[in-house]
């Protein structure tokens, strides 16, 4: 049991890490599901709007990363 809540604090650290690309990741998942549902964007679509989307938001955390801090 120990190891499963080591895992699962791994996990949240991982993610609470870079918090951003998280909420990026999950707001793209989240729009190509409600443009699927809204009947806005075509089923052949999803895979790419996926793909550009989550890396629009590894792009854009490299960008942010690199960014100097004042």
């Amino acid at each position: 049991m120990e190891v499963l809540r080591a895992l699962g604090q791994t996990i949240v650290k991982m993610f609470a890490a870079d918090l951003w690309l998280s909420t990026g990741a999950v707001a793209v998942v989240t729009a190509c599901g409600a443009g699927l549902s809204l009947g806005v964007l075509p089923p052949a679509w999803v895979p790419f709007m996926l793909l550009a989307g989550i890396l629009a938001a590894l792009g854009g955390g490299i960008v942010r990363r690199s960014t100097p801090k004042r």
